[in-house]
C-alpha cells in the first residue's frame, strides 16, 4: 500500500512538474465547442488571496501588537518573508538549479564537441552515452528552468494581491472605535508626500513591490553562483578570463550612473502621471458638468501639457537610458569573450603549441565561459537594482500599513453605558477636530477647525445640527466617523459613538453594481424588510423600471450611479442606511435632492412618522429643514468660526412657525396638480438624466474580425512611413551583421607564432571584432526606433485622440455602464501598450521573422537530415499551438475584461470610502468583492502562465531534441558511415549549426510567445483603438467655429418641436423609454421660464438636450431658428451658461474654478465673489469645500458671464443653500439676467414663482405651460389609487376579500369642473393585472387611457404604477370608473365620478344628491363565475346580491334632506355587476335632464330605470310644505331570475327629510311611469343621422360545459388577442382596414372617417343585457320586440336621445346610429359581468388612417405591456401580414 502510495504522488509530483496536467487539460477543452465553457482550475488553497491576506494580517498584527508601537522599518519585510516563506524558499532552490544548468550543460557540449575533433572510431558506446546524456541533462534543465519561472510568477502574483487587499483594507474598513480610524484624507496626503496616490499605490506599487521582493529572494545565492561559476569556468581556461571580468567591472560604475539618472527620471515621470491620471478621473467622474460648463478643452489641455511637458522627457530619457544600458550590458557580454579570445590566443594557448590552430572546442569554450560568467557578475548589482527598486514602493505601501492608532484618548473600547447615568449614543466632551495636516498646507493654509466640541445625544434622539454655508455641518459629521484628526483639550477629553452606525452623504456614494447589492450592501437579502424599505424610501415605483431593466439584481447602474437621477441616488443611499438597521444613522442634507412632497413622505416614512422605521434609531441630521428642526430633540449650531453650541429648544421651536410663514409668504404655492408633478418620486417616466442604458459594450461597439490589427494599422499609422520602413532596413542590416559575427566568431583561430599574432590571426580578430561592433550598434538603433523613436511619435498624438474622443466625443450612456476604473485602464495599461509594449512587440516579431530566415538558410547548408528533423519539430510546434490556441485566446481574453474591474472596484472603493468606512459591513462587503475578483483573475493567469509554460516547456523539448539529432549525425555518422564523406562535419560547422538551431527554434517559440504578448497587448490596445475610432466625430474646423463666434449675434430664442430624445438606442424593446416624448414648445428671448416635474421626469434631460449632449431622434431643437445640429459643439458653450445640478470644481484655485481660460481680471472676479458672499483670496486652493459653496462659486461663475451669454440654464442651482441665500441669489441672477433668457430647474417654487413661463414636465412630456398666473387658475385633480386586496363586511352577512382603493371601501367620489384633466395615479397591490375605465369619457385622441385591457392597452401588472390623464375636454354631467379586468368592479374597485359644469352657470337646480348604487354579492365574482352553473330563468342564483346606497348597506341606507320648494338635481348611477336597479321618490315627481352624460329635453316620469352602467340625473321639486318626511326607494331586479316573495327582488328604502320627527307620508302607487330612454330627445337638437352602413349583431348563446355560457354578437365569442387591437391598428399599415388583420377573437368592425353607421342589435335569448360602447354617444334610433318588423321604421323622436349605455329587452332589438369624427379603437360589450369576459364584445375600428397619422402612443403605455411580455406590434398574433401562426384558436358560439 505505501509503496502504491508513493508510486501515485511521484506520478502527480511529475505530472505537475512537467505540467502534463495542462495538456490534459487543453485535451479535454479541445472537446468542447464552446470555449465559453472552459472551467478555470481552481486555485490552491494555501494560495487563495483571502488565506493569504488573512496570514498577513496575523503577521502584521504581531508587528504592531503592542500598543502605541510603530512598526519599524523592516516590519514589512518580515511579514512578507514569513507571509511567503515556502514560494520564496522553492523560488531560491530553483535559482541555484537553473545555475547548475547553466554551468554544466554548456561543459557537457564542449566535451562532445571535442569528441568530434578528436574522432576514435572504436568508442561509439561512449559517444553515444554522451548523446543520450546530454539529452536528458537539456531536458531536465527545461523542466527546471521553466518551474522557476512560473513559481516566481505566482510567488510574485501573489504577493501582489495580498499587499492590494492589505493596503484596500486600510482604506475601506472601518472600526467600531471611531477615533481610532486614520482621516481618509491623512491617507491620501500620506500617499502624495511618497510620490504616488491611494490609486497608484494600490495599484502600481503593490505589483512593484511583489516583483522586487521576488526578484531580491532569487538574488540572495548569488554570492554563492558566483563563486562556484569563476571557479569552474578558471579550471576550464585559466587565467584568461581576468580581461573579462575587468571590462564587466568597467561595466558597473557605467551602470550605476546609468540607473541613477533613469531612476531620476522614473520618479519624474511617475509624479506627473500620477497628476495627470488624477485629473483624468476628475474628468470622468464630472462629465457631465464639465461638458455643460463647456469646460471639457481646459481641462483637457491642462492633462495634455502634463503629459507633454512633465511627461513626455522624462519617459523618453528613461528609454533612451534602459536602451542604452541594455547596449552596454550586450556589449560586454558578447565583447568581453572577444577580448578573452584574443588574449588566450597570444598567452595561454600560444604558450603550449604555437604552430597549431585554436581549435574550435577552445574557441567554444572561452565564449561560452565568459558569456555564462558575466551575467554571473552582474547579478550581484542587479540584486542592488532589486533593492533600489523596491525603495520607493516599499516606503510607499509600508507609510499607508504603518498607520499608528490614534494615542491621545483615553477610552479605546466602543461606548458602555455608566449605570449612574443615562446611556448615550453619541458622547462627545471638549474634543477639537481638525482636517489632517498635510490636507490642510495643499489647501493653501486652511486651519478650519471644529472647536471645543461637546455633544451628548441618547439613543432615539434626533438632533439637528443647524449652520450657514460653509460653517461645517458636514464636517462634523465627518467627525463622527473619525475622518477629522481629534485633539484633547484636557484629560476629560473624549468621543465614543455606538457600534451599527450608517451614513446618507449630502453627494451619495453609489457602488457600480445592481441596485440590490447598492442597497442591502453586504448584508443578507431578507425580501420582506427589503421591500419595507423601498417603499418608505419612495423608491416602489423606480424597482417597476429596474427590475424590467434587469438592474435590480444583475446589471450596475454606472459610474457614481451616474445611470440615476440625484434624487433616485439619495434615495437608494438612504435605503441602504435604513436597512443596515443602524443604531446610529448621519445624515448631511438629504432632503436637498428631492421635492417638496416626496421629502415629506420620506419624512413620515422614514424618519418622523411614528411607524417610520428610523424612529428608535439616535438621527443626526446636518440640515436648515423647518420640519427636521421644528421634531428635533436637540438643535446644534456651528458658526462660521467652527464652534459648536446647543442651541436651547423652546426658543428654537419658538421661532420656527414664524420662520416658516415668513419663508411661504412671497411664494403663493402652485395648484395641487402641480405640486404632484413636482412631489411624486415615481420612476415609471424612467427619465432620469441616464437611466436607461444600452446594454452594448461599456465603452465601444465589439471589434469586427476585420479590425482585429487596428491598434498595429493604427500605431504605424501615427509612426509614419518613413519611420516603419528606416526600421526595416536597419532591421535587415542588422541581421546580415549579427550573421558574419556569429560565422567569423565559430571559426578556429589561426596559428600563432611566438607568442606573436599572425597577419591571417590579426586579421580573424578584426574581422570579428568590426562584425561584433556593426552587430551591437545596429541592434541599439533597432531598440532605439521601437523605444525612443515610435514612442516620441505616439506618446503625446495617441494620447490627445484618446482624451479628446472621450471627454469631448463620447455619447453619456457610454459613461453611464462603463466605470471610472475602467475608463482609467485605457489611460494606464491600454496606453502604455500601445505607447511602449506594442512598438517593442511588432519589432521583435520583425526582427524574429528575418533572422529566421537567415537561419534557416544556415540549416539548410548543413545537412538534409537537418531539414526534416527541423520540420518535424515545426508541425510539432504547431499543432502544439493549434492545441493551445483557442483554449488560451479565451483565457487571455477573460484576464484582460477581469483587471480593469479590479481597476474599477478599487477606484470605487476609494471614491465612497468614507460611506464604506461608516456602514459596519461596508468594509468587509467591499474586501469580499475585492477578493472574490483577484481569486477569479487569479485563477486566469495562472491557467494563462501555466499554459505558456507548457508550450515553452514543449518547444524547448523539441529544440533539444532536434539539437540532439544535430548532434547525433555530426558525431556518429562518420564512424557508422565513413564512406558517405558528405555525412562529416567539422567542429566549426557543428557549432555554427548548434547555434542556428538554438537561435533558430528558440526565435520560433519566442515569436509564438510574442505572437500570444502580442495578440494580448492588441487585446489589450484594441478597445483603445476603438474607443478613438468611435466617437471621432466629424468636428467643426477652429475657423468655422471663430466665424461662428465673430458673426452670430444671438438673441435667446428657444424652440423645441416635436423631440423624442433617449439615452438609448434600443428603443424598440419596449424597455427604454423616451427622455423626452413629443417635446414642443417656444422661448422669447429674454424670457425667463421655469421647469418644475418630478423626479426622473426628464428636466435635466431639456438641459442637456439643449447643450447638445443629448441628441434627439426625432424632432427639432432650435436657437434663433437654427437647428441645434448645425451649430458647433465648440460654440454652445460661449453663449449658453449653465450652473449644474452637481455643484462641479476642478481641482485647483478659486481664479481657476472661476475663469479657466483667464478672460477676466481680478477685479471682475473679487465682485462676483462678493455678490454671492464668498469672501476669500483668488488663490486659495479649494479643499473641503461645503456643497453650498461651490453652489455658490457656481453661480459666480454665471454672474461672470453675463456680458458673452444669452442663455442661462440653473439646473437645481440652490438645491444646497438655505431659504435667505438662495432669495438673495435669485434676485441676483433676476438683475444680472434681466434682459437674458433664462432657464429654471427647480424643486422649490419660490425659484420659479417670478418666472414668465412655467413648463410642468411629466415622463419627459409637457403636460402643462403657462405663466404663473394661468397654472394658478388651472384646476386639475391628480388621484393616487393604491389598488389592493382588503377583507371586508359591507353587506352585513359576509367578510371576503374585495378589491379597495388605498386600503378602503367604497372609493370616494370623484368630483371634476368642466374642462379639467384627471390625473390618475395607479399604483396595483393585487396579485394580478388591474386596470381602470372611466366610463362615458370620450379619450379623444388618447384611447390607450380608456383602460380596455388588451384593446387600447395592457393594464398594469401586479406591483407595477401606471398614471392615466383623462382629459374630460368639453364633457360634463355623470359618469364613473371602475375596474376593467376580470370585472373587478363587482369586487368594489368603481367609484363615482362627476363633472360639474363651471361656477356662474345658470343652474335648473338649487342643490345636487348623488346616489350610485351597487350589488353585492356573498363571495368574490371569479369564485362566482368559476362554480355556479348555467342560470336559468327559473333558478334563483346561488350568490344572490343585496343593495348598497352610496356605499352603506341598504338595510340601513343614507337619508338625504329636503328643503320645502327648493329643486334638487339627483344623479343617479347605476354601478351593478350583472343587476337593474329602480328607483324612485314616493309623493315627488322627477324631470329627467340627462342621461350618460348628455342633456336631455325634460321629461317626467315617477320613476328611474337604470341597467348595469347606466346613469340618469332627474329635478325633483320639494313641496310647499315640510309637514310630512317621504321615502327613495331601490328596488335591485333581474329578469333572468324568479321572484321569491320577500326575497326577489330586494327593495331598500331611505328616509327623505324634510323635518326631524315629521310623519312619514307612505305613498305607494302600482301605476308608475319609469324612464324609458327612447322616449326621450336630445336637448342639443342634433338631427337623426342618416345610414351609411348597417352591422347586425345578434346576440348568441352556447353551453360552455363547465358553467357560465359562452356568448357573441356574431359567430365567433370574443376573446384577447397577443396584441392589443389599439397597437395592431396603429402598425399595420394599409392592412389595418381589413378585419381579418385583428382575427376572429376581437370581432372587429372596420368604419372609415365620416361614416354614418347603424347597429342592429338582436336579443335572441331570453336575457336582458346592458350593451355599452366605450369612447362614443350613439342615437337610440329604435327599440321594439322582435315579434315586430326588422324592417327599418321611422324614428320615435325627431333629435333621437344619445347615450353611451342602452337595455336589450329579451327578444327585442335596438337600433343605434353614430359618426365616425375621429379615429379611435372602441370595444363594445355586455355590462353584466361574466357577459363580456365569456364573449358578448365586439371591437369597433374607426379610421385607422387617421390614428396612424395622429396618435403617438406613450412609452409609458408600451412599457406595461413589455413588463407583460405583451407585443406591441404587428396583427393580432403580433406577427406580420395576416400570419396568425401562435394565436390561440377563437371559440365558435353558432353552429
Amino acid at each position: 500500500m505505501c509503496i502504491r502510495s508513493g508510486i501515485s504522488f511521484i506520478k502527480q509530483t511529475a505530472k505537475q512538474l512537467t505540467y502534463h496536467w495542462v495538456y490534459c487539460f487543453l485535451r479535454e477543452q479541445s472537446r468542447s465547442l464552446d470555449t465559453r465553457q472552459i472551467a478555470v482550475p481552481k486555485l490552491p488553497f494555501s494560495s487563495h488571496p483571502a488565506y493569504l491576506l488573512a496570514r498577513f494580517n496575523r503577521l502584521w498584527q504581531q508587528e504592531i501588537q503592542i500598543e502605541g508601537r510603530r512598526p519599524t522599518k523592516f516590519a514589512l519585510c518580515r511579514c512578507l518573508s514569513r507571509t511567503f516563506a515556502a514560494q520564496l524558499a522553492a523560488c531560491v532552490g530553483l535559482r541555484l538549479l537553473v545555475f547548475a544548468k547553466d554551468v554544466g550543460l554548456p561543459l557537457l557540449l564542449s566535451h562532445i564537441i571535442y569528441s568530434l575533433d578528436y574522432r576514435q572510431p572504436a568508442d561509439l558506446a561512449g559517444c553515444i552515452w554522451l548523446l543520450v546524456l546530454y539529452l536528458i541533462a537539456s531536458v531536465l534543465a527545461a523542466i527546471v528552468e521553466q518551474n522557476h519561472i512560473d513559481v516566481c510568477d505566482q510567488t510574485t502574483l501573489a504577493i501582489s494581491n495580498t499587499l492590494l487587499c492589505a493596503v484596500h483594507q486600510i482604506h475601506s474598513t472601518g472600526s467600531s472605535n471611531r477615533h481610532l480610524l486614520v482621516p481618509i484624507a491623512q491617507l491620501r496626503a500620506i500617499a502624495e508626500q511618497h510620490g504616488t496616490d491611494l490609486f497608484s499605490c494600490g495599484i502600481q506599487s503593490t505589483a512593484d513591490l511583489a516583483q522586487s521582493v521576488v526578484q531580491l529572494a532569487n538574488s540572495i545565492c548569488t554570492p554563492v553562483r558566483l563563486f562556484f561559476g569563476v571557479y569552474v569556468f578558471y579550471r576550464q581556461i585559466g587565467w584568461p578570463i581576468v580581461p573579462g571580468i575587468a571590462i564587466t567591472l568597467l561595466y558597473l560604475p557605467i551602470r550605476s550612473l546609468l540607473l541613477h539618472r533613469s531612476a531620476s527620471a522614473q520618479r519624474q515621470a511617475s509624479g506627473a502621471s500620477a497628476r495627470r491620471i488624477a485629473l483624468i478621473s476628475h474628468l470622468i467622474d464630472n462629465i457631465v458638468p464639465i461638458r455643460l460648463l463647456g469646460w471639457c478643452n481646459a481641462v483637457t489641455e491642462r492633462i495634455g501639457q502634463i503629459r507633454v511637458a512633465d511627461e513626455l522627457l522624462p519617459n523618453i530619457r528613461c528609454s533612451m537610458l534602459g536602451s542604452l544600458r541594455a547596449y552596454l550590458w550586450k556589449s560586454c557580454r558578447t565583447g568581453a569573450p572577444l577580448l578573452c579570445l584574443a588574449v588566450y590566443s597570444i598567452f595561454a594557448h600560444g604558450s603550449e603549441d604555437k604552430s597549431s590552430l585554436i581549435s574550435a572546442e577552445r574557441v567554444y569554450i572561452v565564449q561560452t565561459a565568459m558569456r555564462e560568467l558575466i551575467p554571473l557578475l552582474i547579478d550581484l548589482p542587479h540584486a542592488f537594482d532589486g533593492w533600489w527598486a523596491a525603495q520607493q514602493p516599499f516606503r510607499q505601501v509600508s507609510a499607508l500599513l504603518s498607520q499608528a492608532p490614534k494615542a491621545c484618548l483615553k477610552d479605546k473600547q466602543p461606548f458602555a453605558a455608566d449605570s449612574s447615568k443615562p446611556a448615550c449614543a453619541i458622547s462627545i466632551t471638549r474634543m477639537t477636530f481638525t482636517w489632517p495636516a498635510p490636507a490642510r498646507s495643499q489647501a493653501g493654509g486652511n486651519s478650519f477647525a471644529l472647536s471645543n466640541v461637546t455633544m451628548h445625544v441618547s439613543p432615539g434622539q434626533l438632533v439637528a445640527i443647524v449652520g450657514g454655508v460653509s460653517a461645517g455641518k458636514s464636517s462634523l459629521l465627518a467627525a463622527m466617523l473619525g475622518e477629522m484628526d481629534p485633539q484633547c483639550l484636557c484629560p476629560d477629553s473624549s468621543m465614543r459613538i455606538s457600534r451599527r452606525v450608517a451614513l446618507v452623504a449630502q453627494s451619495p456614494w453609489i457602488l457600480n453594481a445592481s441596485i440590490q447589492d447598492n442597497i442591502t450592501f453586504g448584508q443578507p437579502f431578507h425580501h420582506a424588510w427589503f421591500h419595507r424599505v423601498i417603499r418608505a424610501c419612495e423608491l416602489s415605483d423606480d424597482f417597476q423600471v429596474w427590475e424590467k431593466q434587469g438592474r435590480l439584481a444583475a446589471s450596475s447602474v454606472g459610474s457614481g450611479g451616474m445611470a440615476l437621477s440625484g434624487g433616485q441616488r439619495m434615495r437608494i443611499a438612504l435605503a441602504r442606511a435604513v436597512y443596515s438597521r443602524p443604531s446610529v444613522v448621519l445624515l448631511d442634507s438629504i432632503l436637498s435632492a428631492v421635492d417638496v412632497r416626496v421629502a415629506q413622505r420620506l419624512l413620515d416614512n422614514v424618519l418622523l412618522g411614528p411607524r417610520a422605521l428610523l424612529s428608535k434609531a439616535t438621527r443626526v441630521v446636518a440640515t436648515n429643514h423647518h420640519a427636521l428642526i421644528n421634531a428635533a430633540d436637540a438643535v446644534y449650531s456651528i458658526d462660521q468660526t467652527g464652534r459648536v453650541s446647543k442651541l436651547p429648544l423652546t426658543a428654537v421651536k419658538a421661532a420656527m412657525p414664524t420662520a416658516a410663514k415668513d419663508a411661504t409668504v412671497a411664494s403663493p404655492p402652485l395648484p395641487d396638480s402641480i405640486s404632484d408633478y413636482m412631489a411624486d418620486s415615481e420612476a415609471g417616466s424612467s427619465a432620469s438624466t441616464l437611466s436607461s442604458m444600452d446594454a452594448a459594450h461599456p465603452i465601444a461597439p465589439a471589434a469586427s474580425p476585420k479590425g482585429a490589427m487596428d491598434p498595429v494599422r493604427y500605431m504605424l499609422r501615427l509612426c509614419g512611413a518613413s519611420r516603419v520602413a528606416a526600421f526595416f532596413a536597419i532591421a535587415i542590416a542588422q541581421c546580415f551583421a549579427a550573421y558574419q559575427y556569429q560565422h567569423w566568431k565559430s571559426q578556429a583561430v589561426p596559428p600563432v607564432s611566438h607568442g606573436t599574432l599572425s597577419s591571417s590571426a590579426v586579421g580573424h580578430l578584426a574581422a570579428c571584432a568590426s562584425w561584433w561592433l556593426a552587430d551591437n550598434v545596429l541592434e541599439l538603433a533597432i531598440d532605439w526606433w521601437s523605444t525612443v523613436i515610435w514612442k516620441r511619435a505616439l506618446f503625446a498624438r495617441s494620447h490627445h485622440q484618446l482624451l479628446s474622443s472621450i471627454a469631448l466625443n463620447m455619447p453619456l450612456r457610454q459613461f453611464a455602464v462603463s466605470s471610472t476604473g475602467k475608463i482609467l485602464s485605457l489611460f494606464t495599461n491600454a496606453q502604455s501598450d500601445l505607447d511602449t509594449r506594442l512598438p517593442l512587440q511588432l519589432s521583435n516579431l520583425i526582427t524574429f521573422a528575418i533572422k529566421i530566415i537567415v537561419e534557416t538558410w544556415v540549416i539548410l547548408n548543413f545537412h538534409p537530415i537537418l531539414v526534416l528533423s527541423v520540420a518535424f519539430v515545426v508541425v510539432c510546434m504547431w499543432q502544439i499551438v493549434r492545441l493551445c490556441q483557442l483554449p488560451l485566446k479565451h483565457l487571455l481574453e477573460r484576464k484582460s475584461r477581469m483587471y480593469p474591474l479590479i481597476h474599477k472596484l478599487y477606484q470605487e472603493s476609494l471614491s465612497g470610502a468614507t460611506t464604506i468606512r461608516a456602514f459596519e459591513t461596508g468594509g468587509d462587503f467591499m474586501q469580499q468583492q475585492l477578493v472574490s475578483q483577484l481569486d477569479e483573475y487569479s485563477r486566469l493567469r495562472v491557467a494563462c502562465d501555466s499554459i505558456e509554460t507548457w508550450i515553452d516547456l514543449s518547444m524547448t523539448v523539441l529544440r533539444e531534441v532536434t539539437l540532439f539529432v544535430a548532434l547525433a549525425v555530426a558525431l556518429l555518422g562518420p564512424r557508422l558511415m565513413p564512406q558517405y564523406v558528405s555525412l562529416q562535419a567539422d567542429s566549426a560547422q557543428i557549432i555554427m549549426v548548434h547555434s542556428a538551431i538554438t537561435l533558430l527554434l528558440a526565435r520560433l517559440q519566442h515569436s509564438i510567445r510574442h505572437s500570444h504578448l502580442l495578440q494580448s497587448v492588441v487585446e489589450s490596445t484594441n478597445e483603445y483603438v476603438r474607443t478613438v475610432q468611435s466617437n471621432q466625430h466629424a468636428q467643426c474646423p477652429l475657423d468655422d467655429s471663430r466665424l461662428w463666434l465673430k458673426h452670430w449675434k444671438i438673441s435667446g430664442a428657444i424652440t423645441f418641436k416635436n423631440v423624442c430624445a433617449s439615452y438609448s438606442t434600443a428603443l424598440s424593446s419596449g424597455i427604454c423609454p423616451l427622455a423626452l416624448q413629443n417635446m414642443s414648445f417656444a422661448i422669447r428671448p429674454g424670457q425667463h421660464v421655469g421647469i418644475v416635474g418630478r423626479t426622473g421626469s426628464g428636466k435635466t434631460s431639456i438641459a442637456m438636450a439643449l447643450m447638445g449632449l443629448l441628441q434627439p431622434h426625432s424632432g427639432r431643437i432650435c436657437i434663433d431658428n437654427i437647428d441645434l445640429s448645425q451649430i458647433p459643439k465648440s460654440v454652445l458653450p460661449e453663449y449658453l451658461t449653465v450652473v449644474p445640478q452637481s455643484a462641479y470644481i476642478m481641482p485647483g484655485t478659486i481664479r481657476d474654478n472661476l475663469d479657466p481660460y483667464g478672460r477676466h481680471s481680478s477685479t471682475e472676479l473679487k465682485k462676483a465673489l462678493s455678490i454671492v458672499n464668498l469672501q476669500t483670496s483668488l488663490d486659495t486652493v479649494i479643499d473641503n469645500w461645503s456643497w453650498g459653496q461651490k453652489q455658490l462659486l457656481g453661480i459666480a461663475r454665471a454672474l461672470l458671464r453675463k456680458e458673452s451669454s444669452s442663455i442661462l440654464i440653473l439646473d437645481e442651482a440652490t438645491s444646497s443653500l438655505d431659504l435667505k441665500q438662495s432669495q438673495l441669489v435669485n434676485q441676483a441672477i433676476r438683475s444680472y439676467y434681466r434682459s437674458r433668457t433664462v432657464i429654471t430647474i427647480a424643486h422649490r417654487l419660490e425659484s420659479v414663482m417670478d418666472c414668465q413661463l412655467i413648463l410642468v414636465v411629466h415622463q419627459g412630456a409637457i403636460c402643462e405651460l403657462g405663466s404663473p398666473q394661468q397654472l394658478l387658475a388651472s384646476k386639475n385633480v391628480t388621484l393616487n389609487w393604491d389598488i389592493g386586496y382588503l377583507n371586508i363586511s359591507r353587506d352585513g352577512f359576509s367578510t371576503w376579500q374585495a378589491i379597495g382603493v388605498n386600503n378602503a371601501l367604497p372609493i370616494p367620489p370623484v368630483h371634476l369642473t368642466q374642462g379639467d384633466i384627471l390625473i390618475l395615479n395607479v399604483h396595483n397591490s393585487l396579485d394580478v393585472v388591474t386596470s381602470v375605465h372611466a366610463h362615458g369619457l370620450y379619450q379623444v385622441n388618447s384611447d390607450y387611457y380608456d383602460g380596455a385591457a388588451m384593446i387600447t392597452g395592457c393594464g398594469v401588472p401586479p406591483g407595477h404604477s401606471f398614471t392615466y390623464i383623462i382629459d374630460t375636454g368639453n364633457q360634463k354631467g355623470t359618469f364613473w370608473l371602475h375596474g376593467h379586468f376580470q370585472e373587478q368592479f363587482a369586487d368594489g374597485l368603481r367609484a363615482p365620478l362627476i363633472i360639474h359644469e363651471p361656477q356662474g352657470v345658470d343652474a335648473l337646480y338649487d342643490e345636487e344628491i348623488l346616489f350610485y348604487l351597487e350589488d353585492w354579492a356573498q363571495i368574490d365574482f371569479m369564485t362566482r363565475i368559476n362554480t355556479f352553473d348555467q342560470i336559468k330563468t327559473s333558478e334563483l342564483p346561488p350568490f344572490y346580491p343585496t343593495i348598497l346606497v352610496n356605499g352603506m348597506n341598504g338595510n340601513s341606507p343614507p337619508s338625504i334632506k329636503f328643503e320645502p320648494q327648493k329643486r334638487y338635481r339627483i344623479r343617479v348611477v347605476s354601478m351593478s355587476a350583472s343587476f337593474w336597479f329602480r328607483f324612485s321618490i314616493s309623493g315627488h315627481k322627477m324631470q329627467i335632464i340627462e342621461v350618460d352624460g348628455v342633456a336631455s329635453e325634460p321629461k317626467e316620469v315617477d320613476g328611474l330605470d337604470l341597467g348595469p352602467g347606466q346613469r340618469y340625473s332627474a329635478i325633483v321639486t320639494a313641496h310647499d310644505t315640510d309637514a310630512f318626511n317621504y321615502l327613495y326607494n331601490v328596488t335591485l331586479y333581474a329578469n333572468f331570475v324568479r321572484q321569491v316573495p320577500g326575497l326577489v327582488p330586494r327593495y331598500s328604502t331611505g328616509l327623505v327629510s324634510y323635518k326631524e320627527n315629521a310623519p312619514i307620508n307612505l305613498i305607494n302607487s302600482d301605476d308608475m311611469v319609469w324612464s324609458d330612454v327612447t322616449d326621450l330627445q336630445a336637448k342639443d337638437q342634433m338631427p337623426l343621422l342618416p345610414v351609411d352602413r348597417q352591422i347586425v349583431w345578434s346576440i348568441n348563446e352556447r353551453s360552455s360545459g363547465y358553467g357560465f355560457p359562452y356568448f357573441s354578437f356574431g359567430d365567433y365569442a370574443f376573446s384577447h388577442t397577443m396584441v392589443p387591437t389599439l397597437f395592431t391598428a396603429l402598425t399595420t399599415g394599409s392592412n389595418a382596414f381589413n378585419s381579418s388583420i385583428y382575427g376572429h377573437q376581437a370581432q372587429a368592425h372596420v368604419v372609415r372617417y365620416n361614416e354614418n353607421i347603424e347597429i342592429l342589435v338582436r336579443n335572441d335569448n331570453s336575457k336582458d343585457h346592458s350593451l355599452h360602447i366605450h369612447m362614443l354617444n350613439f342615437q337610440i334610433v329604435e327599440a321594439g320586440s322582435l315579434d315586430s318588423s326588422d324592417s327599418l321604421a321611422k324614428p320615435t323622436k325627431q333629435y333621437p336621445m344619445r347615450c353611451d349605455t342602452v337595455t336589450v329587452r329579451a327578444f327585442s332589438y335596438v337600433k343605434i346610429r353614430f359618426h365616425v369624427d375621429r379615429g379611435f379603437v372602441a370595444i363594445a360589450h355586455c355590462h353584466m359581468a361574466g357577459h363580456r369576459i365569456h364573449g358578448l364584445a365586439a371591437t369597433i375600428v374607426a379610421a385607422p388612417d387617421l390614428l396612424q397619422k395622429h396618435m403617438r402612443v406613450p412609452e409609458s403605455v408600451k412599457q406595461m405591456c413589455s413588463l407583460q411580455g405583451i407585443g406591441t406590434f404587428g396583427n393580432a398574433a403580433g406577427n406580420i401580414g395576416f400570419d396568425m401562426t401562435g394565436l390561440p384558436p377563437a371559440i365558435k358560439v353558432t353552429n
